[in-house]
């Protein structure tokens, strides 16, 4: 474990703590909430956090100012809440594909919702008022001083960008991912982005050292493309004509209506049995909507994995150690040291990440309820409860109704990916930048969509292993492409014999279906 990630595991656990131990001695309410922001503002650079930090504020104070006015008009009138309910997360779940203002809007839906489900726990609207205005300070203590501390200690994108080349350069398993990359490279500018391109195709070279080839143009390709990466120079090469890209609406209305289908059914539930510690049902539809049925299935697990080592914590915590403590700096140390477990597990590989930021709520809720430390296990039981039936209504929903494979979403990313690298070598020239990244991000995406098909319900294992069959065969044409067209005339021959072989793998892509 390099050193930058124990400084980001060091950095959210002593926000956490410090914030979570103030609540603590000025006795305020849902001191749970605020450290868990904390966790969820704090990223790998400091511009992201900051700007999350800024959505998270915005998003919290309009959601709680609608559901102020909303108040107003709902609090006796269930027949108008639910309905409301639903119109907003429906909309909620359809635009958060926008690419910028998405998550800010979903946020927005999320917490709206949410505040609205306390008339049935808070029926008197002045209590409810008193602690959405807590919340929203909460909320605004995490978002003030998680952009500080990143100001004082956070990691520049520039030393992020540098150390996530360093880690591929020198073959080491990569804890950044090629997307990340994109994305700080696009804020960096194209030099940046010049850089990512010549460190992916070193990657690719290096993979193709074992296979059958001209092993006299790789090694002409390697010791150009060092030679770049220690002295770049200002790129020539013609990116691809965009291709325009639709949303599809269809499938946005789809999303959107079975997250909100599985959501109001679990509040209709809850509220029928008179049990509204189960709110955590709710919130799990809200947060493990994905766009395929493996992924949704993935996160869920990751979800309740989470919250139940989460639990057991808080529980063994409550039962064996808080009766032994005689003062708040016992606490403290608990406190840090279960955050500090659960932050190496939220700063792994992202198929994991998830499951730390559950573990830390789930144990913040149990150890800090209502203004401080606590000995009730209930809390604990019916988040479980909750996560279980969020499990159960979104695997219902997500598998029965317009069901997505993840399985059907990793051969369109490889039909894309097809398609960009056909005409990289028709155009017979050098590929830009801009257009090597893009293909390498499609074959990471492929491999991790491939990975997340098994989660797939009622997928027979062997429907399963074509397009696994084609990744690794389609990445060394990928790598021979482009070491082909960086020489100039282009080999004829060899060109369309890569032609050919992209040709197979379509037809291979296309018959799995």
């Amino acid at each position: 474990m390099n050193r930058a990630r124990w400084a980001r595991m060091a950095s959210m656990t002593g926000c956490a703590t410090f914030l979570a131990t103030v609540f603590l001695v000025y006795r305020v309410p849902l001191p749970a909430y605020g450290a868990y922001v904390v966790l969820m503002a704090s990223q790998r650079d400091l511009v992201t956090s900051i700007t999350l930090s800024i959505g998270a504020l915005a998003a919290a104070t309009v959601a709680i100012a609608f559901s102020i006015v909303l108040y107003m008009l709902d609090v006796d009138e269930p027949a108008l809440r639910i309905p409301a309910m639903t119109v907003v997360m429906f909309g909620a779940m359809y635009f958060s594909r926008i690419p910028k203002l998405g998550p800010v809007l979903f946020l927005s839906g999320f917490l709206l919702v949410v505040t609205q489900t306390l008339v049935d726990q808070i029926p008197d609207t002045e209590a409810l008022t008193h602690l959405l205005l807590w919340l929203l300070l909460l909320v605004f203590c995490a978002c003030t001083l998680v952009p500080l501390v990143e100001l004082l200690i956070g990691r520049r994108p520039a030393l992020v960008f540098a150390d996530g080349l360093q880690e591929r350069v020198s073959g080491a398993t990569p804890s950044i991912s090629l997307r990340e990359l994109a994305s700080l490279a696009s804020r960096l500018g194209p030099q940046a982005l010049r850089r990512l391109a010549v460190v992916v195709q070193l990657e690719q070279v290096a993979s193709l050292g074992a296979s059958q080839g001209d092993k006299t143009l790789l090694e002409r390709t390697r010791r150009d493309l060092e030679r770049q990466l220690e002295h770049p120079a200002d790129e020539n090469a013609t990116p691809l004509p965009a291709t325009p890209s639709r949303q599809d609406h269809i499938a946005g209305v789809r999303f959107a209506f079975k997250a909100t289908l599985a959501a109001m059914a679990c509040y209709i539930i809850y509220s029928g049995l008179d049990w509204s510690g189960l709110r955590t049902s709710i919130i799990t539809c809200f947060f493990v909507a994905l766009s395929s049925t493996g992924e949704t299935i993935h996160k869920l697990g990751l979800r309740l994995s989470g919250a139940l080592i989460g639990g057991v914590l808080a529980g063994v915590s409550i039962v064996f150690l808080f009766p032994v403590m005689d003062d708040i700096g016992g606490f403290v140390v608990l406190f840090a040291s279960v955050t500090l477990l659960c932050t190496w597990v939220a700063t792994s590989s992202p198929l994991l990440a998830y499951a730390g930021l559950q573990m830390a709520f789930a144990f913040y809720l149990g150890v800090l309820q209502d203004t401080g430390p606590t000995d009730d296990l209930t809390i604990l039981r019916d988040r479980l409860v909750g996560i279980v039936l969020g499990n159960i209504a979104m695997s219902l929903v997500f598998s029965t109704l317009w069901p997505v494979g993840t399985k059907a979403s990793a051969r369109a990313v490889l039909a894309r990916l097809i398609g960009r690298q056909r005409r990289l070598l028709d155009a017979a020239r050098p590929p830009a930048a801009v257009d090597i990244v893009a293909v390498a991000g499609d074959l990471e995406e492929a491999s991790r969509l491939c990975l997340l098909a098994s989660f797939d319900i009622g997928t027979s294992p062997d429907t399963l292993l074509a397009p696994r069959r084609v990744l690794m065969p389609l990445a060394h044409v990928v790598g021979w492409s482009n070491a082909c067209l960086a020489e100039q005339p282009v080999d004829d021959v060899r060109r369309m014999s890569l032609l050919e072989a992209l040709d197979a793998l379509d037809r291979e892509t296309t018959d799995a279906r």
